[in-house]
């Protein structure tokens, strides 16, 4: 044992070239040195001595090889294995590792084993590319031959790709996945040439080829945009690729364990960037979460097995007591909402009582909060909070924590007084709201509220916190690009309000072009009520849109508005009864259910309300027939039979739910 330490010492890489045959020889005749005196005090161990003398001579023979030898040496590094924790954070733990010989011409090298991933099989549609310009196309296209490249290196993946004419690919498969160009998007920079917008459509099957569950994403491209090393975090077309394909590993496809144990080693290296540290941490918290809910129907709320590993828990701590950077530990923080590990306390109770930064002690109240509440130590901390910090709104969330009969209706006061707050920025009027719907103010993420329901939330103010809103939306919007990416979300839920400030806000936000809300949105919750659409400032716009305005899709929208009711004699498709909007991304947010629809409004005396679906779900499959869009869900309710029991799956409170519905 005395003569391989010296031997790894020996010949570890940090030794200078000149100086290795003479530091090997060194070493290993001492070793053997040492060696023949300790059989000379036990002559038993003679023959022990002998094989030693004759390793180091093989040692040293070998030593001068590699002296003289033109190869370069390559050493294998070891990655700590997942499952073993360590007594404290002082740099990456020691494991030991599985490691085979891998033979090429002339030379040994070794590489790192893990388990072998699950074997499944993608089939890839061909890309609808319709971008606006030649160059955007042609940056599309390239994007998408990246995407193949990539794609089939997966370890496990087998791929059946279009045929050389763009015929879809034919047989089992286990995913199904479809890249098109955004159509219709009116947001600031798309559609410009050097610039593509693309999102991501992948299918999860059953054996039988029917559509098991969805998952959605989109992203943003430059075509000339400005890449070093990590394509991952590139916009041009090859790093657009990357982030696709980083994605679906991360979240789709089978958990793959060396992935696992590539991010964890990413995690506690410490010479890598803390920005390269907190994206294996964010991607730790993706990995097999939407697989195992879609093949196994486990929680989608709960966190990713990956993020309980003790290692992982004292990397993310490290990472956390590294980050200079408030809105990084505000991250790390949220990711580990949930997680539940004891180790967890101690540092998050010291991010709350002595951080400087708000939004921090934010994010470690609500991991405190989620997985601590019963702690004594917590509890203390909690009333500390309510009555000295210096924020308002933490103090309220931390009363809101500590319960009691009006912790719920004095919550709800606090929302509603903060916004009819004038003396108060625009974005601190906002933020209490923004938290309970889950939505980012100051940080590019959201703070870990786990309120889906935004029309339930909005019932929270009466009709002059809802004016107030109205007031305080725009200009919070104008002030912070966060909250203005926020804004969708929260007006396709406004719109379903029957209150005139609403439909003030959004006229004005038409006449500001866009500055604050796009266009669209805008459009959209004018004509989502009739009370609405009858007014007659609204008809004048719609009027104007449907004629004059520069977007097909938008005078589309306002002509079919101005029509008036079809024909309610002939016989209508099947319909549920529901409003609804699509989940938003976000790391609180089950990525799973990402791009869902999510139900905002039940009308009465409809299939739903029958059903019993209420406000918050999130609809899953209707007859067995699963969908990711509302687009999609429509095509599966014209398919579904009229006067017997359907079963509708939905996503409640953690858990999915069977109903029965009859159309």
């Amino acid at each position: 044992m005395e003569l391989e330490q010296t031997l790894k010492v020996a010949l570890a890489p940090r030794e200078p070239a000149a100086d290795f045959e003479e530091t090997v020889m060194a070493r290993v005749s001492a070793a053997a040195w040492r060696a023949s005196r300790a059989s000379r005090r036990r002559p038993g161990r003679a023959v022990l001595a002998a094989t030693i003398l004759v390793v180091a001579a093989a040692a040293a023979m070998l030593a001068t090889q590699l002296r003289h030898s033109r190869a370069p040496i390559k050493v294998a590094r070891i990655a700590p294995a997942v499952s073993q924790p360590t007594a404290a954070v002082a740099g990456p733990p020691r494991a030991s590792a599985s490691i085979e010989p891998v033979a090429h011409a002339g030379k040994v090298e070794t590489k790192e084993t893990a388990p072998p991933v699950k074997p499944f099989t993608v089939r890839v549609l061909p890309l609808q590319n319709e971008a606006a310009d030649t160059m955007s196309r042609s940056a599309v296209a390239s994007m998408y031959a990246a995407f193949l490249d990539h794609l089939r290196v997966v370890p496990g993946a087998t791929l059946l790709e279009a045929d050389t004419a763009g015929n879809a690919p034919d047989g089992p498969a286990d995913f199904r996945i479809t890249i098109r160009t955004v159509k219709g998007k009116t947001t600031k920079g798309a559609g410009q040439a050097g610039k593509f917008d693309v999102e991501l459509q992948a299918d999860t099957l059953r054996p039988d080829g029917t559509l098991r569950s969805g998952f959605y994403t989109s992203s943003t491209g430059e075509v000339a945009a400005s890449c070093g090393v990590d394509l991952s975090s590139c916009a041009n077309p090859e790093g657009v690729a990357v982030g696709f394909v980083r994605v679906l590993r991360n979240a789709v496809f089978p958990p793959d364990p060396a992935l696992r144990r590539q991010l964890q080693t990413r995690l506690l290296d410490r010479s890598l960037g803390v920005l390269q540290r907190l994206r294996a941490l964010s991607d730790l918290a993706l990995l097999g979460r939407s697989y195992s809910v879609n093949t196994n129907g486990s929680a989608p709320g709960a966190p990713a097995a990956a993020l309980r590993d003790p290692v992982v828990v004292r990397g993310a701590v490290d990472l956390a007591a590294a980050a200079t950077d408030p809105a990084m530990r505000a991250q790390i923080w949220a990711t580990l909402q949930g997680v539940g590990s004891a180790e967890l306390i101690q540092p998050l109770l010291d991010a709350l009582r002595q951080d400087s930064d708000g939004e921090v002690r934010l994010a470690a109240l609500g991991a405190l909060v989620a997985s601590f509440g019963d702690d004594p130590r917590v509890h203390a901390a909690l009333e500390t909070t309510a009555q000295l910090d210096a924020w308002p709104l933490l103090r309220a969330l931390a009363q809101r924590a500590l319960g009691g009969a009006n912790a719920a209706a004095a919550w709800g006061q606090y929302i509603q007084s903060s916004l009819e707050d004038t003396s108060r920025p625009a974005i601190e009027r906002i933020e209490a709201l923004f938290h309970q719907l889950n939505l980012p103010t100051t940080n590019a993420f959201a703070s870990g509220a786990n309120s889906p329901d935004p029309l339930r939330t909005l019932r929270l103010l009466d009709s002059d916190g809802i004016r107030a809103l109205t007031q305080a939306l725009p200009a919070a919007a104008t002030e912070s690009s966060i909250v203005q990416r926020s804004t969708p979300t929260l007006v396709s839920a406004l719109q379903y309000v029957d209150n005139p400030a609403i439909t003030d806000m959004l006229l004005a936000s038409l006449d500001d072009d866009g500055q604050w809300l796009d266009r669209s949105s805008a459009t959209a919750g004018l004509v989502a009520l009739a009370s609405r659409r009858n007014d007659p400032r609204v008809r004048a716009v719609l009027e104007r849109l449907s004629t004059s305005d520069p977007d097909p899709q938008l005078r589309q929208i306002a002509a079919g508005s101005l029509q008036p009711p079809a024909n309610t004699s002939a016989e209508q498709p099947p319909r549920l009864g529901v409003a609804t909007t699509l989940m938003e991304a976000g790391p609180s947010a089950p990525q799973e259910l990402v791009g869902k629809p999510v139900v905002m409004r039940v009308l009465p005396d409809s299939v739903a309300e029958e059903a019993g679906l209420m406000e918050g779900d999130v609809l899953l499959e209707i007859n067995n027939a699963g969908f990711s869009s509302a687009a999609e869900m429509i095509t599966v309710l014209d398919a579904v039979p009229r006067g017997v029991d359907v079963d509708v799956v939905v996503y409640r409170s953690g858990e999915k739910l069977t109903l029965k519905a009859r159309f």
